[in-house]
């Protein structure tokens, strides 16, 4: 059975772990141990983040926030990442982690939960489609690095329109 909860403090050097397998898996580079730590101590407390265990074991992760306005004044989930150990897929680890943040969505009045998943992620996407989601293709996905990031919070202020 898949048990699934919020991350604490507690579940930082488990969490560690499978984060440093998830970017090995995106062949991202993989920081040592206590930088990956020091990360997870910093964004607990700013970033809602649901584990799944089978057992005692750490077997998934996602990490979320609330948007809010939504579809009119109602506000939303967007998941940022969903992440099922290796060892643990095709055993109800994403299924687990989805029906959580669900039941959340709904306690929170939220309308809808929003995420992506790269094109060639075809596993993802089957898991994501025989859950009922659908894929959006009137929308764009945008995105600046931290170099976007720099130079547009450089730039001069613009003068307000009149």
């Amino acid at each position: 059975m898949i048990d699934v909860r919020a991350a604490t403090p507690q579940d930082i050097p488990a969490f560690g772990r499978l984060i440093a397998e998830a970017l090995d898996h995106y062949d991202m580079p993989v920081p040592d141990n206590a930088q990956i730590a020091r990360s997870l101590a910093a964004q607990l407390p700013e970033v809602e983040m649901l584990l799944a265990f089978e057992g005692d074991e750490l077997r998934g992760f996602a990490s979320f926030a609330v948007l809010f306005p939504g579809l009119g004044l109602d506000p939303q989930f967007y998941m940022k990442d969903l992440y099922t150990a290796a060892a643990a897929r095709g055993r109800g680890v994403a299924r687990a982690l989805m029906r959580e943040l669900a039941r959340r969505a709904k306690e929170r009045g939220c309308v809808r939960i929003d995420w992506t998943t790269d094109r060639d992620n075809l596993q993802a996407q089957a898991v994501y489609e025989a859950l009922g989601a659908a894929i959006l293709d009137e929308k764009i996905y945008y995105r600046l690095d931290a170099e976007a990031i720099a130079d547009l919070a450089k730039e001069a202020p613009r003068r307000p329109l009149s």
